[in-house]
């Protein structure tokens, strides 16, 4: 069993000082990604990513509905948030400060690597070095550091929210708009 993560986007239409309201984003609908978990919240951090916004806890502003879907089951856990303006502030090209947990799977394609994905496999070397691969027919493994921008290239509906989001602080400001989520499983 894995970890998968739920919540809310919300927006304060009026500035500080007004209340937050749900914004039309459905966070649950984002798969299990332990690089994307990891590089937001710290959770099940595969890829060694220095976290935006670590269990911060639900904010005490963020409504009755959410608080009771936030600990509506036992197993949530992990509680956390984070505004337009934190995740704005990601460098996508800058890689994660050690080895990935994960290694890159590699398809050798007309002669050329092209990246397929992450996982599947694990090395013979318990901890293997930078640029270390393998190989298995047409496709190849190696350990690498990973990349925020391919976690939005592998999860679509992810770079979804965050360019939903990116609409709703261009019009009402980026400490406006933030991400309420729990992680459960």
């Amino acid at each position: 069993m894995g970890t998968d993560m739920d919540g809310r986007v919300q927006v304060r239409p009026g500035g500080p000082g007004t209340p937050w309201a749900d914004a039309d984003l459905d966070v649950g609908g984002i798969p299990r990604s332990y690089e994307a978990f990891g590089l937001l919240f710290g959770v099940r951090n595969v890829a060694g990513f220095v976290p935006v916004a670590p269990a911060r806890g639900i904010p005490g502003d963020a409504g009755a509905d959410v608080l009771a879907a936030a600990h509506r089951f036992d197993d949530h856990y992990e509680h956390s948030w984070v505004t337009w303006a934190e995740l704005d502030r990601i460098d996508w090209d800058r890689p994660a400060p050690v080895v990935n947990a994960w290694l890159s799977r590699y398809r050798v394609t007309a002669g050329r690597l092209v990246r397929v994905g992450k996982g599947g496999w694990t090395p013979p070397d318990a901890d293997p070095a930078e640029g270390a691969e393998w190989r298995d027919g047409d496709v190849v493994w190696r350990a690498e550091r990973a990349v925020p921008r391919e976690i939005l290239d592998d999860l679509p509906e992810l770079r979804h929210r965050l360019d939903g989001m990116r609409a709703l602080a261009g019009k009402h400001g980026g400490d406006n708009v933030r991400m309420i989520v729990w992680f459960y499983g």
